[in-house]
Parts: C-alpha cells; structure tokens; sequence
C-alpha cells in the first residue's frame, strides 16, 4: 500500500515544483497516477508513444535501447529520479525501453494534466521550460566524461543578462563606427573611413568572442557530481567538479545587481574549501537540483545498506545461500580510456594490470629537445652541403669536430629522451604517483591515497595547449595539490582518477558493511537460537 503523505513529501522536494503553492501541491496530487510494479515488469517499450513522465518513489528502473537487434545497457535509475521527459513535450516515441529491477512503485505525470496545471500555475511552466532548455543543451555536450549509470540532470550556461552586459562597450564601440563612416559625408576626412571600418571590426570581433565564450561555459548537475566547464576560446579550458558525496553545504548568495537582473552565485562547500558558480539564472532553482541530489545519494546509500544487512541476517539465519565470493579487481570497474592514435602511437598512457602509467605530453619533449634537433640537422646539413656541394674537400680537424659536436648533441638528446621517458605519473588501485628520475641521477617519487582525493580540475591553457590537447591536471588531497602536469588528454586523465577512486570507494564501503553486517548477523544469530522463535526469512 503505497503512502499518499510519503507522494505529497516526494513531489514537494523535487525542483521540477520548485515554487509550487500549497493550492498547487494539492492540484498536482489530484493529477498524478501513482502505481506499483513487480520486479522485471515492462513499463514501455522502445518506439511506444510517449503522454508521460515517471517518478520513481521507490524501487529502481533499468533503461536499455536496442541498435539492429542488440541490447545496449543505458542506465539504472534509484529512487528520487525521473525519466520520459525526452518526449513529454515533442510527442516524440520513447528512445528506450524501461523494466523494472526490482518491486517499485512509481508516479505517472500526463501530458495533458501538465498544460492543464501550467495554465494555471506559471511557476510550473516556467520551471519545465528550464528542464526542456536543460535537456537540449545536455544534447549538444560531448558526455564522454559520463560515468556508468550517470546521467545528466541540470544543464545551464551563465544567464543571459551576462551576455548582454558584456556587449554593452562592444556594441557602444560599434555605433562610434558607424558615426565615423557617416560623418564622412557631412565633413570629408581621409581618416574616418578607416578608422570607422577599424573599430566596427573591432566592435564584431569582440561581440563574436563573447558569444563564443558564453556559449562554451557550462554548469551540469548530474546524479554523482556537480561539474564546472570552463572555455576560453583558443586560450583555457578547464573542468572543475565535485561529487555529491564529497559536498557539505549548497547556498546562494545574490547582489542588488544580481536580484534585478534575477542572477545570483551558488555557493558548494565541499571539504577543501568552495565552489563558486556565478551569474547563474534563477540560482535557486538550479540549488534545488544540486540538493535533490544530494539527498538521493544519501537516500540510495540508506537503501544499499538495509539490503544488505537483510541479506546478511538471512544467510546467518539460514534462510539464503552463501553466495561465492567472487574476488573484485580494477577489471570490474570500467576504466577509461584514450582513443588519441598519437598518443597511443608514442605512448604517452599505457596500461599494465591495474596500473596506469601517463608520460608528459610529446610538446614538452619537443620544446626541451628543438634546440639540440636544430643543432644536428644543421651539422648534417653543413656536410651535405660541404661533400655535394663545395667540391672540396672539408680540413679534417674541422669535419671531427663537427662529429664529436654531433655526437654530443646527439647524447643530449638521448639524455632527454630518458628524462621524458623517466618522469612519470602513476594511478594504481589505491594510490596516485609522481615519479621522477634523472638519468643518471635522483629518484624523486610522490605518493598519495586515492581514498582521499576531495576534487579534481584540469586546465589546458592557451593556443598550443588547446591544439595538442595537453594540460594540468591538479587533485585536491586534504590542504595539499597533487598536479599531473603537462599530460596528454588531461580529460582522460581526470576520468581515469574519478573511476579508479569511485572503484576504491565501493570496495572499502563494501567490506565495511560486510564486516558490520556479519556482526550484528552473529549477535542476532545467537538471540535467534536462544529463543528459536523465527521460522520465516527476515523483510
């Protein structure tokens, strides 16, 4: 028997009502369909007409797709999430399939009822809008970087009103432009005309890279982690990011300005300090998704922990199998990978076992090396040049001279090759490294727990770092900064050090609560004998 009071709770907390008066609430209640299924039931199919969107209440929901007859895994869903909202309002087929994983109960939104309670209550409508602009600028994003089971909730760009501040000097330069090109033909003047085209391409040139910029910063909410994208044209590209485990707090704070153009900055404190997203539109309502959330993180971690300890007292009381142990390596976490054949080609990642090794990107071999290679080719080319084209003959202590030069160049360059060669990071199954050893000299290493990495951010900075798609990656570790300078790919490598941490995490919770669990199995399992009053399994 599903809770009505458990629905009405569910439903005031989800940002989608985000604003919705008492008298609303109640509307909505009278409008939506609350219902439960068995485990593996079919909800819809691929391809079936989509009129609603679902709330899970409780339960998980498992979305697959098919590509010529073959199941492809898409996602599974817990409790606190929503799915079907691709097509709520395009009348679009839905793109997958949903069953459920488990006995779940969820809630059922029309279409119809939606445009009904919208009419009457703007906030609602307004607070959709947000969802559809959220899902189809999500569209556009090269979500490479997703995790498995994670998906994009909340999608924003830094608000308008931004945009247009920028533009203001931009556009006042531009009419400037123009008045010089007119006043040409009222007082005739050799230089108004360029100086009026001049600033007019300056004007839209400036207007052009503020677009630009706008439109590559991104603020993303997704089910594990709240993620700041970053880009400056031709010049920075950074991706700050925090998951919702290691979040503490979220606050907004707004200016006079901010309230009268309806911006505001959202505060997330996390243990190594706060993450600032600022000039964010309606900052309240992108809040209530970041703590939607979190609170489902909290709530799915209850859930994990009540199943099994379920199971546990079960299998002590005798009521289920002890199932195998089945030893869990890095091969059972989905580590990711870089698909760059230059890198590969001249290994800057390889992969042995379950360690991770990262060589600086082949542009720092090259800015070290250019001098030296200059060198040799400009001796080789001088005796070319001398033996094919002198006729001569070259004094024989000038051409070993130029060999013993040549030798040492090439020895310098040798020497390089094993300085890049020999300064490495490292990401094994609990630890990151540092590693740097000078041929012939010192062995300097550095080592942290990836169990206790906070957050994670990498920059490629300017035009070379962007074009050979190389940078910094910097991990946050208690007060201290472990960097990845230089490396090849530093989205990759950030994904690598996310995934080996969330792996690490799982394992530790799991024997955690395995051990917890087996302790309170054993104390019950001996009340269970002294009283032998239990004949049926544990709920």
């Amino acid at each position: 028997m599903i809770d009505h009071s458990k629905v009405h709770e569910f439903l005031g907390k989800n940002h989608l009502f985000f604003g919705l008066s008492q008298a609303g609430m109640d509307d909505l209640l009278r409008s939506v369909e609350v219902f439960e299924l068995q485990a593996d039931e079919l909800l819809f199919r691929e391809g079936d007409p989509n009129h609603s969107m679902f709330f899970i209440l409780s339960g998980s929901i498992h979305l697959f797709s098919t590509i010529k007859g073959v199941k492809k895994q898409n996602n599974n869903l817990n409790e606190g999430n929503f799915f079907a909202e691709e097509g709520f309002f395009a009348k679009r087929a839905h793109s997958y399939s949903a069953v459920t994983n488990e006995p779940s109960a969820l809630i059922s939104f029309d279409r119809k009822a939606f445009f009904r309670l919208a009419h009457h209550y703007p906030v609602l409508r307004e607070n959709f809008i947000r969802l559809r602009s959220s899902d189809r600028l999500a569209g556009d994003l090269d979500t490479r970087w997703l995790l498995e089971n994670e998906r994009v909730y909340g999608c924003e760009r830094k608000a308008v009103a931004l945009l247009i501040l920028k533009s203001i000097i931009p556009t006042l330069l531009l009419i400037a432009s123009l008045i010089l090109i007119t006043a040409y033909f009222v007082v005739p003047s050799t230089w108004f005309i360029p100086a009026g085209v001049t600033a007019g391409l300056i004007a839209l040139l400036w207007m052009l890279w503020n677009l630009v910029d706008w439109n590559n910063d991104q603020y993303i909410v997704t089910n594990t982690r709240v993620i700041w994208i970053e880009k400056i044209f031709l010049l920075y590209d950074s991706r700050i990011e925090a998951n919702m485990e290691n979040i503490l707090a979220v606050s907004t704070e707004t200016s006079l300005i901010d309230r009268i153009f309806g911006l505001g900055t959202i505060l997330i404190k996390t243990y190594t300090g706060e993450i600032k997203l600022r000039f964010v539109d309606s900052p309240k309502q992108f809040t209530a998704i970041i703590e939607d959330h979190l609170s489902n993180t909290k709530v799915i971690k209850n859930k994990s922990n009540k199943t099994q300890m379920r199971k546990a007292l079960n299998r002590k009381l005798g009521y289920e199998k002890e199932p195998p142990r089945v030893e869990k390596t890095l091969e059972n976490w989905n580590i990711a990978s870089s698909n760059d054949w230059f890198n590969d080609f001249f290994k800057t990642r390889t992969e042995n076992g379950n360690t991770i090794t990262y060589h600086k990107h082949l542009f720092g071999l090259f800015r070290n090396s250019f001098r030296y290679l200059l060198g040799v080719f400009t001796i080789i080319g001088f005796l070319l040049y001398w033996e094919l084209g002198s006729g001569q003959m070259m004094p024989f202590f000038g051409f070993i001279s130029l060999l013993i030069l040549l030798l040492f160049l090439f020895l310098v360059l040798v020497y390089q090759y094993l300085d890049w060669q020999n300064d490495i990071y490292q990401i094994t199954a609990d630890q990151i490294l540092d590693i740097d050893r000078k041929p012939l000299g010192d062995d300097d290493r550095k080592a942290a727990s990836i169990e206790n990495i906070l957050s994670t951010e990498y920059k490629r900075n300017g035009l070379l770092g962007l074009l050979f798609n190389f940078g910094t990656v910097y991990i946050m570790i208690g007060n201290n900064e472990f960097n990845f300078e230089d490396v090849a790919d530093p989205a990759t490598v950030q994904q690598d050090i996310i995934q080996r941490q969330i792996g690490l995490r799982r394992r530790k919770e799991e024997q955690k609560t395995e051990m917890d669990n087996e302790r309170m199995a054993e104390w019950i399992s001996f009340y269970h004998q002294s009283s032998k009053s239990r004949t049926e399994p544990i709920d």
